[in-house]
């Protein structure tokens, strides 16, 4: 495992006042202690000319392209949940790419997700990724069902725009406007409300384990949000992403 952190970041800071390891450094020399991980410290690679900040860092993820001590590298969003075990990713065929395709709409043309990445490192590849940032199919035949949906994932995702990102704490008039809505059940015209069920109990858990894992100091942050979305494809978007 691999961890890229801004350089900003410094594993062995400590506060002033008790002269105890800061949150950032605890959890820096925790994820090397108790999860193996071996930290890489990078410069967060920033885009300009964005009037959005969530997405302005979006291209440090690429830097796993410059990792190039590895064979391959399966990059993961931080704002994402790994439910069961991902290995057999690793055994793909050979490419220098492999992506999900994106989960709202139908994926025409160049339509990929990068919420998870099979990468081949290549300091060529980078070089060219680099140089491009400077110069900066919907299955309508498969029944919906959110309870096997669930237990096949693997990983999840959170993109639910406008709802904030699963560390901050969504206010309750956004949660009742956006949250997925109950459906009538094909039996007897009973109310389906599984939808709804599974995707609060999906960011309670993000919570939940947030806290045990980080311990104090990592509660649910309260976040005041910007203005009304645009729905498209069935799903809410930021006005910046829709052009």
């Amino acid at each position: 495992r691999v961890m890229l952190y801004p350089s900003s970041w410094d594993p062995n800071e400590v506060d002033k006042l008790d002269q105890s390891l800061t949150p950032v450094a605890r959890l820096l020399q925790a994820a090397v202690s108790d999860y193996f991980v071996k930290l890489q410290p990078i410069e967060v690679l920033h885009q300009n000319g964005t009037t959005e900040k969530t997405w302005a860092d979006s291209y440090t993820k690429l830097l796993a392209f410059n990792l190039t001590d590895f064979d391959r590298v399966l990059a993961i969003d931080s704002d994402s949940v790994v439910l069961q075990n991902l290995d057999e990713l690793f055994l793909l065929p050979e490419a220098p790419l492999a992506m999900p395709f994106v989960y709202w709409g139908e994926p025409q043309g160049w339509q990929f997700s990068s919420q998870m990445m099979l990468i081949t490192p290549s300091a060529d590849a980078f070089s060219k990724i680099e140089v491009a940032i400077r110069e900066a199919k919907k299955d309508e035949s498969q029944k919906w069902d959110p309870d096997t949906m669930k237990s096949e994932a693997k990983f999840i995702h959170f993109s639910d725009y406008p709802i904030p990102k699963p560390w901050m704490r969504a206010p309750k008039d956004l949660l009742n406007k956006h949250m997925p809505k109950c459906r009538q059940s094909e039996w007897f015209g009973a109310t389906d409300c599984r939808d709804r069920t599974i995707w609060l109990k999906l960011y309670y858990d993000f919570a939940m384990r947030r806290k045990a894992v980080c311990g104090p100091g990592f509660e649910l942050q309260s976040q005041e949000l910007p203005p009304d979305s645009i729905y498209r494809h069935g799903r809410w978007f930021h006005p910046d992403e829709v052009g």
